[in-house]
């Protein structure tokens, strides 16, 4: 865990220097100084800027940007402690201990609103992001960038009914209109403004094989489920353009696993003999199959 003054204690030595706790962690802060110190509640009216080289109006080369970025709160700084297992620019830790059993609101770690009146700026095109995460690296290896990662965790006995790592949603809520509402939007990008690149395999969504302890037990899983889409006048459940398809299944759906009206697809690969196999419920539940032998 990194070392991040979140609440620090009174006891510090000559040199300043103190200790920081995080729940139940405590470790002691080698090398370290904070230029605000609390215990209590810090509210800062205005901008505030933390770090050697924050400033209210920061233009820094990996944001490449052609102009100034004004920051409520600005932050940055170059971390190269070497004794932590990890370095954060901000770390939220909240510990939330209801005072209700029935309490029914919920927690946030962090919470991020842009409020964009219209008489706010001149009619045209604005871009509004709740959150921007970018990640660049300039050495020579790496194993793994992620813009944003998100997960959840039931550390507990008790269940959760539903769990999402990430959830994101379009909300139209007002007189207006929006042209195209994309909830999750994938593109990858590969320039060469600063020199010619590279990517091997390019993935607009990649769903792995979920990790599963020895001991667990995972009932169903889905690498991708689409509910019923019939709020539309016109309704899609997968949509593609231009490019190829490529299926990988090769054995049969038990009978249960298919519902009323619904059918699946797979391949018999018997060399020689190999048939695209259909299994099928009709309307009232009966169970019909089909191969198509390929030549």
């Amino acid at each position: 865990m990194a070392n991040v003054a979140v609440a620090s204690y009174d006891h510090k030595g000559a040199d300043g220097q103190g200790q920081t706790a995080i729940g139940d962690f405590l470790s002691p802060i080698q090398d370290f100084s904070a230029g605000v110190y609390t215990e209590k509640n810090l509210r800062v009216d205005g901008h505030a800027a933390f770090g050697n080289a924050a400033t209210l109006d920061y233009l820094h080369p990996l944001l490449n940007s052609t102009s100034p970025i004004s920051g409520v709160i600005s932050i940055d700084e170059t971390l190269t402690d070497t004794l932590v297992d990890d370095i954060g620019g901000l770390l939220v830790v909240v510990s939330a201990v209801p005072n209700a059993s029935n309490y029914q609101g919920s927690y946030y770690g962090a919470w991020f609103v842009v409020d964009v009146p219209s008489s706010s700026h001149a009619t045209g095109i604005v871009d509004a992001f709740g959150q921007l995460a970018s990640v660049a690296f300039r050495g020579a290896d790496i194993g793994t960038m992620e813009g944003v990662q998100g997960n959840t965790q039931n550390l507990g006995a008790g269940t959760v009914v539903r769990a999402t790592g990430g959830e994101f949603k379009v909300i139209m809520n007002g007189a207006g209109s929006i042209g195209t509402a994309d909830a999750v939007a994938a593109i990858v990008n590969i320039y060469d403004d600063v020199a010619p690149g590279t990517i091997t395999d390019a993935n607009g969504l990649h769903v792995y094989t979920p990790n599963v302890g020895g001991a667990s037990v995972l009932t169903t899983a889905h690498g991708v489920r689409v509910d019923d889409q019939t709020a539309a006048t016109t309704n899609y459940a997968i949509r593609t353009g231009l490019g190829g398809l490529l299926f990988g299944s090769k054995a049969a759906l038990a009978d249960a696993a298919i519902a009323a009206s619904q059918f699946s697809l797979w391949l018999d690969d018997t060399n020689g003999a190999a048939k695209l196999m259909i299994k099928a419920k009709q309307a009232d539940g009966t169970v019909k199959t089909a191969a198509i032998a390929l030549s």
